[in-house]
């Protein structure tokens, strides 16, 4: 049973079947990341696929990006590329605030991938599994440069954000990727999280 049991981030091909897991996992309580299943390229003409944006401070090195990772400081893109954060705390992707009611602005800055013919199509604000809000775009529009969103919470929650963009093509159907965003939470005092759950491996390596 997948909701019994803790990881340390998640695999995610972009699928709607993965989408689900996630989603369930999340609102089972556990802080579970979302990491790229695969490889790709924002230049024109080679189409991206799960890559994943992690957000490092300082000098850049192996642990510091799997610790982000870890963290879930990151956003997984199939084509464009979204940035989060909250405006009153240097908070964002993967980080905790409390249910207490006050009200925090999330500042969303958005770019289409640079393949000729794209553009951002929608913006959908996800709470718990839900989407709660759509912002569609103009036309034409290749970057959102700000967007505020006010949140307020008095319960546990957590927000996602997903970024559509489209590609048109003379003589090929229409094309929409995504970008997905980490979750931030907000937690109520005193909030219960599941434990991660350990695991052993052990055997024997031989030489083919």
């Amino acid at each position: 049973d997948t909701l019994t049991r803790a990881y340390d981030a998640l695999g995610f091909d972009g699928s709607d079947a993965a989408l689900k897991i996630w989603f369930a996992l999340l609102n089972e309580g556990y802080d579970l990341p979302i990491v790229g299943a695969g490889g790709g390229s924002l230049e024109a003409g080679n189409a991206p696929c799960g890559q994943t944006f992690v957000k490092v401070d300082g000098a850049l090195n192996r642990e510091k990006v799997l610790e982000a990772c870890r963290r879930g400081r990151s956003f997984v893109s199939f084509g464009p590329a979204i940035f989060a954060d909250i405006l009153e705390r240097a908070k964002g992707l993967g980080d905790r605030l409390p249910s207490d009611g006050l009200t925090w602005n999330l500042r969303v800055r958005a770019f289409c991938s640079l393949q000729p013919g794209t553009m951002l199509e929608k913006l959908e604000v996800i709470r718990n599994g839900e989407v709660v809000k759509t912002e569609h775009f103009e036309e034409g529009l290749g970057m959102l440069r700000e967007y505020k969103l006010p949140l307020t919470e008095r319960r546990d929650a957590w927000y996602v954000l997903r970024l559509t963009e489209k590609v048109e093509v003379a003589g090929r159907a229409l094309e929409r990727r995504i970008a997905l965003t980490n979750p931030i939470y907000f937690d109520t005092p005193g909030r219960a999280r599941p434990e991660p759950a350990q695991a052993r491996v052990t055997g024997v390596l031989r030489k083919p």
